[in-house]
């Protein structure tokens, strides 16, 4: 984007993403196993890994979903965890993770979404929480040592309460209720609105439990089993709030996932504004034809000192041959997600319903093989990809790192989108807080209230070369007279077409072209017709004293 004028143009925040080759590794001799031989109900070649999860989107579009699901440990599962989350749910909470600080953000990171952690260890316990990044949201103090996450997110302008929670069985059960107690009592005064929501390892019965619920209003959302740990199945991971009337179709699905445990989630009856979709701008030299590009700049590039001419001519005999294209930016940031690898997640999510619906020692055998399957299948889809990552596409360490750091380390992730608010208004839009942010810098000064000098006006009025004579007796000007011997002076002098190529093959093709302007490469492969032009701009720019208008103005890239 330039700033023009105090104000940022819309096809700055047009980027460009390299795509990602996948894998299509065979796996044909695990194909009978992978793909089974139960009825099943749904189509294999269908593209959503949890077609019901995807059917519940469909049936609430705009509204909020709010999610849990206790994964028992995230590392081998993510895959399958992001394609549950991504585009699907707008807040969801992970519970018993399993991770610690070892594990960078960037292994558990959701294109689009907030992440929030609470790690206890790599053996137990542990909470993750994403939450859309168009959702203004922050993560709030947790006053215990309780595997909590206190959330506070506004939707139209009404803030609600969310505590994502992980009960450990042990966890004395009066402990848990009256740390709830207090943090509630705390909140009480400043939230109307609240839910809990995880993995309580209580039902609904508990005396305990029912005192914290009727202290505060609170309902379930959630009556179905979730744990099938046992033979009798419970609803342990439940949904708490004291707005009931404002939630809708609140359920329970088996995804796979987890080994006991259900995905519940359910819909805020609030619209959540859809977010401006990514766009990328391009140049299409598919069909570009170098001769007779050339041959037209060569016809019509006149030997004009007028930079804005020959700006424009380039330009327009450019888009000629490399017209600019745009198209809607789809993230494929999955590149182990092989086809027989999704077949086979779906799979183990059709066994996983089977052995808790009939928990018979041949269902069970059948899921333990197909789960331990898709683990194997997913550890051979990630060696596959990096030992056939093109190394011709690493030309420098530069791109080496970009590809493979975000797997090692937390360091230059950000993928928090920046909301500002304004009085009772939430803007998102990248340009509006673009300008906000340019408009506030740009006039500063005049909020500070400063008071104008004008006491010594005379000193204000001197001209330099009476400065120049107040000042030259000063040590400093005698110290670096003394040791620089100024024998000439700076002054601008007519260039040559040998200095202006220099100058032009000089130039880092890498570096970034603001979008609709004349790539660097295009300049280097047209030098010997453009460097006549070129060098008279030049020179007649120092004879005019006059530097082109088109080159003021300054691509400024906003950092959030």
């Amino acid at each position: 984007m330039r700033l023009i004028k105090g104000k940022f143009e819309e096809n700055f925040f047009s980027f460009n993403v390299n795509d990602t080759d996948r894998s299509r590794n065979s796996l044909s001799e695990n194909e009978d196993v992978i793909n089974g031989d139960i009825n099943h109900s749904y189509n294999h070649e269908s593209p959503f890994l949890f077609p019901s999860i995807h059917e519940y989107k469909l049936e609430n579009p705009r509204n909020i979903k709010i999610g849990h699901l206790n994964v028992n440990s995230v590392r081998n599962k993510f895959l399958a965890i992001k394609e549950l989350i991504q585009d699907k749910v707008d807040i969801c909470f992970l519970s018993e993770t399993k991770i610690d600080e070892s594990f960078p953000n960037q292994q558990f990171h959701i294109n689009g979404y907030k992440l929030f952690r609470r790690d206890r260890n790599k053996y137990g316990g542990g909470l993750l929480l994403y939450v859309k990044e168009n959702i203004p949201c922050k993560l709030l103090q947790n006053p215990t040592d309780m595997e909590l996450l206190i959330l506070e997110f506004s939707i139209k302008n009404i803030k609600w309460l969310c505590i994502g929670l992980y009960r450990p069985p042990n966890e004395n059960e009066k402990y848990f209720i009256e740390n709830l107690m207090k943090i509630l009592n705390q909140q009480s005064c400043l939230y109307d609105r609240t839910v809990l929501i995880g993995d309580f390892n209580l039902t609904t019965q508990n005396k305990n439990l029912e005192i914290l619920m009727n202290t505060f209003d609170l309902e379930t959302l959630i009556k179905e089993p979730t744990c099938f740990q046992s033979e009798n199945a419970s609803c342990i991971d439940l949904i708490l709030t004291n707005k009931k009337e404002t939630f809708k179709n609140s359920k329970v699905f088996e995804v796979g996932i987890s080994d006991h445990h259900s995905f519940i989630i359910t819909s805020l009856k609030m619209a959540l504004v859809k977010g401006n979709a990514k766009t990328k701008l391009y140049r299409k030299y598919k069909d570009f034809n170098i001769e007779n590009f050339q041959k037209d700049l060569t016809e019509n590039l006149k030997n004009d000192a007028n930079y804005y001419n020959f700006h424009k001519t380039f330009l327009k005999i450019l888009d000629k041959h490399a017209p600019l294209k745009k198209k809607i930016l789809r993230f494929n940031d999955n590149p182990f997600m092989t086809k027989e690898l999704r077949k086979g997640i779906m799979h183990r999510s059709k066994l996983k319903n089977k052995f808790n619906k009939n928990r018979t020692n041949e269902n069970w055998e059948n899921y333990r093989r197909q789960r331990n399957l898709c683990v194997n299948t997913l550890r051979k889809s990630k060696r596959d990809y990096f030992q056939n990552l093109n190394s011709k596409n690493f030309s420098d360490n530069r791109t080496f790192w970009k590809t493979i750091k975000p797997y090692f380390t937390n360091k230059g992730l950000n993928s928090n989108k920046l909301l500002l608010k304004e009085g009772n208004e939430i803007i998102s839009n990248e340009k509006e807080l673009a300008n906000i942010m340019n408009n506030y810098f740009v006039n500063i000064t005049q909020e500070l209230n400063l008071k104008n000098h004008t006491e010594n006006t005379r000193e204000i009025e001197k001209n330099v070369k009476d400065i120049k004579l107040d000042f030259q007796a000063h040590p400093s000007i005698k110290k670096i007279k003394d040791n620089f011997n100024i024998t000439e002076y700076f002054s601008f002098h007519q260039v040559t077409e040998l200095e202006v190529r220099k100058e032009i093959e000089n130039l880092n093709n890498s570096k970034a072209t603001p979008t609709g302007d004349i790539p660097v490469k295009t300049l280097k492969l047209n030098i010997d017709i453009i460097l006549p032009t070129i060098t008279k701009i030049i020179n007649n720019s120092f004879i005019r004293n006059d530097f082109p208008d088109l080159l003021k103005s300054a691509e400024v890239r906003p950092i959030f």
